[in-house]
């Protein structure tokens, strides 16, 4: 049996890509739009100018408000953000 043509195969992996890629305007994906980021994934700014805290919620403002050059995975044994909690 043969494999299928690169056309075939870049036709399905186009729309796969295009559903996965939430294009947020600005060039970037968003992957939380596709689940892809689950809300309790902890992250954390390594800025000097954020606060030492990590966040646990996707959708958290003030971890909305890292810059992503600047987000790093995981708690790096830091509190929890005070406004994790409140946001659903």
């Amino acid at each position: 049996m043969l494999a299928p043509g690169p056309d075939a195969v870049r036709a399905a992996s186009d729309d796969s890509w295009h559903r996965l890629l939430a294009d947020t305007g600005n060039g970037r994906a968003d992957y939380r739009k596709e689940g892809i980021l689950p809300s309790s994934s902890p992250y954390y700014s390594v800025a000097s100018t954020d606060p030492a805290v990590y966040h646990n919620k996707s959708n958290c403002p003030d971890g909305e408000r890292i810059k992503p050059e600047n987000k790093r995975w995981g708690t790096d044994g830091r509190p929890l953000c005070k406004e994790c909690p409140k946001v659903s």
